[in-house]
């Protein structure tokens, strides 16, 4: 006859189910690695007109876990987590709170013989998509890149959607299917080239993009950086371009870096973030990108000296002008300290500085910022 067992009983037999089927944790974990950060961020807006000011406090977190599973494979898991939290006793600024952005990755990484593919909810690492270490654009696809030899390597991806965070508590998810094909050269006396292709269905006909790092001024101590984009909107005529040229130098304890950029008059889109590569070009915090501004220009340049092995300080500024009316001139003066290997400090201050046409005609204000960053990186 058969007994009736207790409740008790029954979780006394599935945990010891669960525990003869567990793994160690000694053993789960082994060869397990882990990166990422911990970063705490002050900023304080200041805007003169209107009752806008601010301060504002940004606290992030990120764990990337590489999983080893098989010889080649692994999975890799990217835990994110950001908090936003603005003051709306000092102004008229809504208050956004715990606001946690839903970015988390998890993808399968295989590697071998000069084929890599990253497969599942990944991080779209290309130039026109967001490379904030934070707010990383991401979807849900595949990337494989290929080294064919000689220098050269090939690129292909696909995601159905694709979200750019762009520093706001909200995310931008652009809804359409991205497909990607890039060729990518390497040489040590050329330098790098670098030839993307992009297609949105139903936003993006085509976008073609030239990135290069050329080593012609080596020899002089200064490095030359090109962008180049042609892109047409689906349904347009005609087609957005942009191209941005930077030298950059160092000698002894300074820097510098100088750089211009322009567009066309067509309307379009040639990238997809203002965090991208090609697009966040200037030193300065508050306007930085004009890659898809119709018929627009930017000027800029900034200096920077090392105090001391742990210590830097710079200043830099922008000038924009776009057929829009919405020309401006920014400056920005900062300085960062290396406490130890993996503990950092740093700030700035930013003034944006807008003309009379672009308050006039558009409403702009002039503004200014101040950061404070806290960063531990492991």
């Amino acid at each position: 006859m058969l007994k009736k067992l207790s409740l008790a009983a029954l979780v006394a037999m599935g945990s010891m189910s669960i525990a003869s089927a567990a793994t160690p944790l000694e053993q789960a974990i082994k060869n397990v690695s882990v990166s990422g950060y911990l970063r705490l961020r002050f900023y304080n807006e200041h805007f003169h007109s209107g009752n806008q000011d601010y301060n504002r406090w940004r606290t992030n977190a990120k764990f990337v876990f590489n999983i080893p599973v098989a010889e080649n494979l692994s999975f890799v898991w990217r835990v994110s987590d950001q908090t936003d939290v603005r003051d709306r006793s000092t102004s008229n600024i809504k208050a956004d709170v715990d606001v946690t952005l839903l970015d988390n990755l998890f993808f399968l990484k295989y590697s071998n013989n000069g084929l890599n593919a990253i497969v599942g909810k990944i991080p779209v690492l290309t130039p026109i998509t967001s490379a904030d270490p934070q707010t990383t654009a991401h979807g849900a696809g595949a990337i494989a890149t290929y080294n064919v030899g000689n220098g050269l390597t090939v690129a292909a991806g696909y995601v159905d959607a694709l979200t750019n965070v762009d520093d706001t508590p909200l995310g931008k998810t652009i809804s359409n299917d991205i497909y990607t094909a890039a060729a990518i050269y390497s040489n040590d006396a050329f330098g790098t080239a670098q030839v993307w292709y992009f297609n949105a269905t139903s936003l993006l006909d085509y976008d073609w993009v030239f990135v290069g790092d050329f080593n012609v001024l080596k020899d002089y101590g200064l490095a030359l950086h090109v962008d180049a984009a042609t892109g047409k909107l689906d349904g347009a005529s005609d087609a957005h371009n942009y191209y941005h040229v930077s030298v950059k130098g160092q000698m002894d304890q300074f820097c510098g870096k100088i750089g211009f950029a322009q567009t066309n008059d067509k309307p379009g889109v040639v990238e997809l973030s203002v965090d991208s590569p090609i697009a966040a070009i200037a030193p300065t915090a508050l306007r930085y990108s004009i890659a898809n501004m119709t018929d627009a220009t930017a000027v800029y340049a900034k200096v920077g000296m090392k105090v001391d092995p742990k210590t830097s300080v710079y200043v830099g500024a922008t000038n924009i002008h776009n057929a829009a009316k919405e020309n401006s001139a920014e400056y920005i003066g900062g300085a960062s300290y290396q406490m130890t290997k993996k503990l950092a400090f740093s700030a700035y201050y930013d003034y944006l500085n807008y003309s009379s046409d672009a308050t006039a005609k558009n409403g702009l204000v002039d503004q200014n910022e101040f950061r404070f960053e806290a960063k531990y990186s492991f």
